[in-house]
């Protein structure tokens, strides 16, 4: 999900710088919302080797090149790049034992170098790369004495890896090699989708064939079940169609010239394929700070850290003027809807006081925002005086049961009811009968009103005084 806070901390212009004894070449590169884009190209000769801070301070002035991050680089030659194997995957603990895992693979003492590493796959070992201190210093001292200050430094090598994958359309179990010309090396990487398998840095002045033919016979007997599929050339020294033609008839792999200023957006025209080879690694370092999806490849570390932020400190201050804008906006959009709520609120406690005067003009006392409470105790208070009315209302009238008993008793029956007992939803009725079937003729027809739940004759006996038989009903009403 894109990010407009992410894109506004970010550096906006990107300054890719390689210098060697030979060369100064730069890529400027502009980061805007858009992605990427190319916006100056520069190199020249160096005249002077021993002057050469000067020459990279005219260089600049005279390209107009950006110093808002500027990016530089090591050459490969002059580093040591190794497999690590780690038992464990935690960058936290990586960082902190990662020299001394390195210390055995190199020949001068771990604390005269300065040691980063580059991401891996979980359970696959550390690509890690150490630079001598005194080499990285006179590298920077280099750029303090034409006024400039690279905020990172990488490797050439590393650099074109993060170029790569940027650039180039990978897919994993399609491994594709890259070869750099360089002026004092030539390196051999070979990358499968986004992970860096194997590198190789031949020291020295340009390689033949045969030492080209060599390391791809190395990778072979590590990765014997992954070939490569493609091999792209680069770098100041690639010699251009013969040197194509030589290595893909010797390695049999497609080769050809690596063209990676055509996947970005630029408007300096066409670029050749040789301009394209001799720029790539300053375009690899442009990029690395904002178009690597991995970790930053970083040698400035310890006592050679960068005092400056990558965070352009006028961006910073524009970033707090946002930050201060959106929290004055939420707080006046908070402070508008308490005040539109209270306003709300007052309007509704008038108005229930009046509906209050209005139903009780009698209560002489009305507690400030206990209205509606008090309204409530009010209108219980009067409700519960005529509770009494709504109970009588709920239960037959002990008339209207005793107007159904005498239309249930048929006038042709020889009954008289002695005594009527009401006790809720329960009736008891006594009397006396003719005979026993007369009692039975009064039972059918109490059941056969309809009115009562239940019907039920408790007793029947002879009067001992002689006046018929006796009975009691158990009556349930419904």
């Amino acid at each position: 999900m894109h990010n407009p806070l992410k894109n506004i901390l970010e550096p906006k212009f990107i300054t890719g710088l390689e210098i060697d004894a030979d060369s100064i070449s730069a890529v400027e590169v502009l980061n805007s919302r858009k992605g990427l884009e190319i916006t100056r190209l520069a190199s020249q000769k160096v005249k002077n080797p021993d002057n050469i801070h000067e020459e990279l301070s005219e260089f600049f002035e005279r390209e107009r090149l950006k110093r808002e991050m500027i990016v530089s680089c090591l050459p490969a030659a002059y580093s040591f790049i190794r497999e690590i194997a780690v038992p464990f995957y935690s960058p936290k603990k990586l960082r902190q034992i990662l020299k001394y895992q390195v210390e055995p693979c190199i020949p001068y003492p771990i604390e005269d170098m300065v040691v980063d590493y580059l991401p891996s796959r979980r359970g696959a070992p550390v690509l890690a790369a150490a630079a001598p201190k005194k080499i990285l210093s006179e590298h920077i001292k280099t750029f303090s004495m034409a006024h400039l200050d690279p905020k990172v430094v990488s490797v050439d090598s590393i650099a074109l890896f993060f170029l790569y994958l940027h650039t180039h359309k990978w897919e994993p179990g399609s491994p594709v090699a890259i070869i750099h010309f360089a002026r004092d090396s030539t390196s051999i990487l070979i990358m499968d989708g986004p992970s860096l398998e194997f590198i190789r840095v031949l020291p020295g002045k340009t390689k033949g064939i045969k030492d080209i033919v060599e390391t791809f016979g190395l990778y072979r007997f590590k990765m014997k079940d992954v070939p490569v599929t493609e091999i792209l050339l680069t770098g100041r020294f690639c010699g251009g169609e013969n040197v194509v033609e030589r290595l893909q008839s010797a390695v049999n792999i497609k080769t050809s010239i690596w063209r990676p200023f055509d996947a970005i957006d630029h408007n300096q025209g066409d670029i050749s394929p040789r301009q394209q080879a001799e720029l790539s690694v300053p375009l690899g370092l442009a990029i690395c700070p904002v178009g690597s999806p991995t970790k930053p490849f970083d040698l400035r570390r310890e006592e050679f850290r960068s005092d400056k932020t990558l965070i352009d400190p006028k961006r910073a201050s524009t970033v707090g003027i946002y930050i201060f804008l959106i929290l004055g906006f939420l707080g006046f959009n908070l402070y508008y809807k308490v005040n539109v709520q209270e306003r709300v609120y007052n309007q509704l406690r008038r108005q229930t006081k009046q509906v209050f005067l209005h139903a009780f003009p009698q209560t002489k006392t009305i507690v400030k925002g206990r209205e509606l409470t008090q309204m409530k105790q009010k209108i219980d208070e009067e409700m519960g005086k005529y509770q009494w009315l709504e109970e009588s209302t709920e239960k037959a009238s002990t008339l209207d049961i005793l107007m159904i008993l005498s239309r249930s008793i048929p006038n042709s029956l020889d009954v008289k009811v002695d005594n009527i007992l009401i006790e809720g939803n329960e009736i008891r009725l006594d009397g006396h009968a003719s005979s026993f079937e007369t009692v039975d003729n009064l039972e059918k027809a109490l059941k056969g009103e309809g009115h009562f739940k239940t019907v039920k004759l408790v007793s029947a006996k002879i009067d001992q005084k002689g006046k018929g038989v006796k009975f009691n009903f158990a009556i349930e009403k419904d």
